[in-house]
């Protein structure tokens, strides 16, 4: 495959890359997105849009870009249907043998897909790949940035209780997420979480390149963070965790959603910090005990388990001085 920058657009090229966009009321940030994808430097790209009812400009913008540039295609839902099947929607219409992820409100940088390509390329026994990312507030300023495991050894077994992955920072090969019948909309706002579980529960591979190639926009009104749609994310991610868990152990949901929130860094007090730590060494001991834990992954496993354990311990006595004193 030629990966080669070309800036040229070639009508008669099939896409290597299908770029899958979600949209709902995006006029804000998706000159922004659709741009950033102009701007990469492997040009053997088609972007689908899926406009999911939107009651702003987003669609005018949408239309506006297809007549500039033919590789950018678009749907237009008849209902507002949710971030899952407007994402399944472009995949059925997709011609490419890779799947990048791109939220509308989100930018990838140049070399984005060329450098992800060129690795999955490489990898043949990889199936999909992420890479860190920069935070981004609502004004285009960075807050942050988000660095997760690398290696598909690395990201296992953290990948338990929580993902491992952004999204718009995500390409995929196709056929994979063909074989597990793509997004499942039954997980609303955790549907990400769902695939990549469901991915590796299928033998699926995976990684993390060590380099930013998006930026992901963490912004007020965002779905993660308003208030109606927060706590059915958070309780569809639990069942996603309890799903993950049980492969392992048998936990009471109280202590799962406890250990959760253990890994997630979310104040405990001293009771719910030692019950945590009790169900963390047990999943780590039944882990590595399992199958599935080669002899190199079980040594990260319990250096995990010691580092997070001397961390933690770490953190609460601080807390506690803080009361006293």
């Amino acid at each position: 495959m030629d990966t080669n920058i070309d800036m040229q657009i070639n009508t008669k090229k099939r896409p290597i890359v299908s770029i899958i966009m979600a949209a709902y009321n995006a006029e804000k940030y998706i000159v922004e997105a659709i741009e950033s994808v102009l701007f990469q430097t492997y040009s053997n790209w088609e972007l689908i849009i899926t406009d999911d009812f939107s009651n702003d400009e987003t669609s005018k913008i949408i239309d506006e870009y297809k007549k500039k540039d033919n590789r950018i295609k678009s749907i237009r839902l008849d209902k507002n249907s949710g971030q899952a099947i407007a994402r399944n929607k472009a995949i059925e219409k997709s011609l490419g043998k890779y799947l990048a992820i791109l939220d509308a409100d989100d930018i990838a940088l140049p070399n984005r897909l060329i450098t992800q390509v060129e690795f999955l390329e490489s990898n043949k026994d990889i199936d999909f790949v992420g890479s860190y990312v920069e935070l981004i507030d609502e004004k285009g300023e960075i807050i942050g940035k988000k660095k997760k495991p690398l290696t598909y050894e690395e990201i296992k077994f953290p990948l338990l209780l929580q993902t491992q992955f952004v999204m718009s920072a995500v390409i995929l090969r196709k056929k994979v997420l063909i074989e597990i019948g793509g997004f499942d909309n039954d997980y609303l706002y955790a549907e990400d979480y769902d695939m990549w579980d469901r991915l590796l529960a299928r033998g699926k591979k995976c990684a993390n390149i060590p380099a930013i190639f998006t930026q992901h926009r963490i912004q007020p009104q965002s779905v993660t963070q308003m208030s109606h749609t927060q706590p059915v994310q958070e309780k569809h991610a639990l069942d996603i965790n309890a799903r993950c868990v049980a492969r392992f152990i048998n936990i009471p949901k109280n202590e799962l959603e406890n250990l959760v929130n253990f890994v997630n860094n979310k104040p405990l007090s001293v009771f719910q910090l030692f019950n945590a730590l009790k169900w963390y060494k047990c999943l780590v001991q039944k882990y590595i005990a399992s199958d599935t834990c080669a002899d190199a992954e079980a040594i990260y496993v319990k250096n995990l388990y010691k580092i997070i354990l001397k961390h933690s311990i770490k953190i609460k006595i601080k807390q506690l001085l803080r009361i006293k004193s």
